[in-house]
C-alpha cells in the first residue's frame, strides 16, 4: 500500500477542497477567493486507525457547523499542515504504578497526539488543531500551586514496542534517574513537549528529542533535554522545532504532585 502524504504542502486552486480522515480527527479545507474555509471535529474513537486524504466537492455536511472562515483579502496556495506538539506540558501515568530504588535509572516511552498547524501561501495562520483531542488537568504540589496541563491518553511504559504505533503519534523517551536517598514511587510523570523539538525516522515514525528527570526526595526533579534524536530513530530528520525551548533548570515538580481526571 503507498504510503499516505497526510502533512506538508498541499497544491490548492481556487474552489477546490480537501478532507483530511486521521485517526479520530476529521478535518476539511476549502480555498475561496478571499477566505480559506477550515472545519474539524473528532467524531471517531481516539484508537481508530482510519488514515485518508482526499479531493471533495465542498466542506462535508457533518462538519458545516464547524466551520471556520479565515478571512485573508486574497488566497495564496500552497496550504501547508505543519506538525507539532501539545502546546502544553503532558502529564503521563505509568500502566502501572512502579518503584525506583535509590539510584536506579531507567528509560521510559510515552506516545502523544501530534497538532497540525495550517497556513496558506502568504504565510497566514490558519489555526490549529489537535488529532486527538487531549483532556485539561491540573498537575502541582498541591490545588492551588502548579498548573494547566493536558493527560495523555496512554500510558507510560518500560518498552517502546508495548507503544501502538500511529503515524499521528509522536515517541517520547524519558530518561528517570532517581537521586535521592529513598525509593522513588512513579505513579505520574510530567513532561515538558512544548520545549521538545519534533523528529521523523527512516520508517515514518514520529519522535520528540529525550527529556531527562533527575529526581530528587519528594517528587522534585531536574529537567533536561537531550538535544538531538533519540538513539531509537534511526536516520531521523527534524520536522518542527520546540514550540518554547527555554526550559527551568532548577528542582521542579515532575514526578508526583497534585494530579486531577482532567475535563
Amino acid at each position: 500500500m503507498a504510503e499516505v502524504e497526510w502533512h506538508g504542502d498541499f497544491p490548492f486552486a481556487p474552489g477546490e477542497a480537501r478532507r483530511w480522515r486521521l485517526g479520530p480527527l476529521d478535518l476539511a479545507v476549502r480555498r475561496l477567493d478571499a477566505e480559506w474555509r477550515v472545519a474539524a471535529d473528532h467524531p471517531r474513537p481516539f484508537a481508530d486507525d482510519t488514515l485518508e486524504v482526499e479531493p471533495v466537492a465542498d466542506i462535508p455536511e457533518a462538519l458545516a457547523t464547524k466551520t471556520t472562515r479565515w478571512a485573508v483579502g486574497r488566497t495564496e496556495a500552497p496550504l501547508t499542515v505543519a506538525l507539532a506538539l501539545s502546546p502544553l506540558p503532558v502529564v503521563a501515568l505509568p500502566e502501572t504504578p512502579f518503584v525506583m530504588p535509590a539510584g536506579a535509572r531507567l528509560t521510559a516511552f510515552l506516545g502523544t497526539p501530534v497538532w497540525l498547524a495550517l497556513r496558506d501561501g502568504a504565510g497566514h495562520a490558519l489555526g490549529e488543531v489537535a488529532v486527538q483531542p487531549l483532556r485539561r488537568t491540573w498537575f502541582g504540589p498541591s490545588p492551588v500551586r502548579g498548573e494547566i496541563c493536558h493527560a495523555s491518553r496512554t500510558r507510560l511504559r518500560l518498552e517502546p514496542s508495548a507503544l501502538v504505533r500511529r503515524p499521528w503519534r509522536a515517541t517520547t523517551p524519558v530518561l528517570l534517574a532517581n537521586r535521592g536517598d529513598a525509593p522513588l514511587p512513579v505513579e505520574r510523570v510530567r513532561l515538558p513537549l512544548p520545549a521538545l523539538d519534533l523528529y521523523r525516522d527512516a520508517g515514518g515514525r514520529l519522535w520528540t528529542e529525550p527529556v531527562a528527570l533527575d529526581a530528587e526526595d519528594g517528587g522534585l526533579a531536574r529537567v533536561s533535554r537531550q538535544g538531538g534524536p533519540p538513539p531509537e530513530a534511526a536516520g531521523a530528520a527534524l520536522v518542527a522545532r520546540a514550540r518554547h525551548p527555554a526550559l527551568d533548570e532548577g528542582l521542579v515538580h515532575a514526578i508526583g504532585g497534585w494530579f486531577t481526571a482532567g475535563q
